[in-house]
């Protein structure tokens, strides 16, 4: 019975698939003739595998046959009958060649065609643009590039908060940042030094906004070319540049529990000028820290006890402004202009209450606050060779700072007041040359040299007998620094295989420094 079914079945599926194809070709009428031939390209000569052959037979039953070439671009078809037959052959990107004639006879029952060249077609191609594909980091010869335009997750925040996503780099509850657990870190912005940096990094980079960042560069092993300050490494925060004609713009910002921060940024771009308008800033909601200590002394000749109680409230409001300006002259020669305006100012208050052999309450309060002035002026010429150029830089960075406190107390210590001021002036001038030798060798070199001029007035008041502060010139001093610094530096990269460099450098510099107390 099952036999039986199965044979039903299987007449049935035969039938209908017969009666879906009723115009499907037959195949050619066996015999014991033979064709054989072989396609290739027409110029290299390089066989074609995979190219379809199509052998049809010129009869009134138009049979056809069809083969697929092999690696070395062969084809055959057997058990063929004697006759007259057409040829087809097709390949992807190759008009279709026929012959059209292919006699078969008893006298030549087996034909070798030989080599049939393919000519590609002349059509052309509508354009292609190819993407590269950046990652996420990079790792080279001598630094880690981490990528923020590929961060999806970086939107809203500041510069503090990419830091935190950056291999070997940490960064503390306090914005403090350190490269494999050193804080001896030198912070540049687009490859130059910035002063207000110097004075409170932490506040900085929370004034730059992560919308702004192209990527972060972290140098592990400064070459020869870069200053010796920063035994940790550099931090190089590159910022975005638009180069689309015309103008565009855009606001973000973000709010926290713990901060909040805003950016206006606009571009202008056409005809060889572009320039950059950024605004940006942060607002700190005020930090309220509890403090509580307790000491006792017992050791049979001495018997204290020492209790304190205190609140201290913190905040920070900065802000980060910056004018690029660029003008290309040519392809070849072109200059550029950065301006960038920096304050920031951190608030401190406490108050505590101590229990002891003579009890006294404490109060305290602090202001801090930096502003900052960079101003630099590039000028850049590319020579005819690719990746050949001489550039010459200069920087001004101006920056004041102020730190002052009052604390009082109702007893055991007396009443201080403290203001300092301080002043700093950087002058860099900076020559550097780059040429490619060749695939292999790359030769830099260039010179540098940096004048800062620093001066620090700090005064102090004591409480007089009436309850006012007076100044108290034995306490108070002021101090000037001086400090140039000359160097030339040379550095040869040698690319020894895809993934393989060696880089070596020298680098000589001389720093002056004069100290003048008063």
């Amino acid at each position: 019975m099952k036999s039986a079914l199965f044979a039903l079945i299987f007449t049935l599926f035969t039938t209908v698939s017969f009666a879906q194809n009723p115009t499907a070709a037959t195949a050619v009428k066996k015999g014991s003739s033979r064709i054989t031939g072989k396609i290739v390209d027409s110029l290299s000569k390089a066989p074609l595998e995979y190219a379809t052959v199509a052998l049809t037979e010129v009869a009134a039953s138009g049979a056809t046959n069809s083969v697929i070439t092999d690696a070395a671009g062969n084809f055959k078809f057997e058990s063929l009958a004697i006759g007259t037959y057409k040829l087809a052959v097709s390949y992807i990107g190759y008009p279709i060649k026929k012959l059209n004639t292919i006699s078969l006879s008893s006298g030549k029952p087996n034909l070798d065609l030989g080599t049939i060249p393919l000519a590609g077609g002349a059509r052309s191609l509508q354009e292609v643009q190819v993407v590269g594909e950046v990652p996420l980091i990079e790792n080279k010869i001598d630094k880690i590039v981490y990528n923020v335009e590929k961060d999806i997750t970086a939107s809203g925040g500041t510069a503090t908060d990419v830091l935190g996503k950056v291999p070997l780099v940490s960064v503390d509850m306090n914005g403090n940042v350190s490269v494999r657990g050193n804080q001896n870190v030198r912070i540049m912005i687009n490859g130059k030094s910035t002063g207000s940096a110097a004075a409170n990094i932490s506040d900085v980079l929370r004034s730059i906004p992560a919308d702004q960042i192209k990527n972060i560069e972290v140098i592990t092993a400064p070459s020869a070319k870069y200053d010796a300050e920063g035994s940790a490494g550099i931090i190089n925060i590159v910022t975005r540049q638009k180069n689309v004609s015309g103008i565009s713009g855009s606001i973000n910002g973000g709010v926290g529990t713990r901060q909040n921060n805003g950016n206006f940024n606009l571009n202008y771009n056409n005809s060889g000028f572009h320039a950059t308008v950024n605004l940006g800033g942060f607002l700190s909601w005020k930090q309220t820290a509890t403090n509580d200590f307790e000491q006792t002394i017992n050791d049979g000749t001495i018997n204290t006890f020492t209790s304190t109680k205190g609140t201290s409230r913190t905040g920070r409001h900065g802000t980060n402004n910056g004018l690029n300006m660029g003008y290309d002259f040519d392809t070849l020669n072109s200059v550029n202009m950065n301006f960038r305006i920096s304050d920031f100012r951190f608030n401190n208050d406490g108050a505590s209450n101590t229990i002891s052999a003579t009890p006294y309450t404490f109060t305290s309060e602090g202001l801090n606050s930096f502003s900052n002035f960079d101003w630099s002026a590039d000028f850049t010429h590319k020579f005819r060779k690719p990746g050949a150029e001489i550039s010459f830089s200069t920087q001004w960075s101006r920056g004041s700072g102020v730190n002052n406190y009052t604390n009082l107390y109702t007893a055991v210590f007396s009443d201080l007041r403290n203001d300092i001021n301080g002043k700093n002036n950087e002058y860099t001038f900076q020559l550097d040359y780059t040429l490619p030798i060749n695939k292999i060798f790359k030769l830099e070199a260039g010179a540098k040299t940096i004048l800062r001029r620093i001066n620090s007035i700090t005064d102090f008041f004591t409480i007089d007998d009436g309850s006012q502060f007076i100044f108290d010139p034995a306490r108070s001093n002021a101090y000037g620094y001086n400090q140039n610094v000359f160097a030339g530096y040379g550095v040869l990269t040698i690319n020894l295989a895809e993934k393989w460099s060696v880089l070596a450098g020298l680098r000589d510099e001389h720093t002056g420094i004069q100290g003048t107390p008063s």
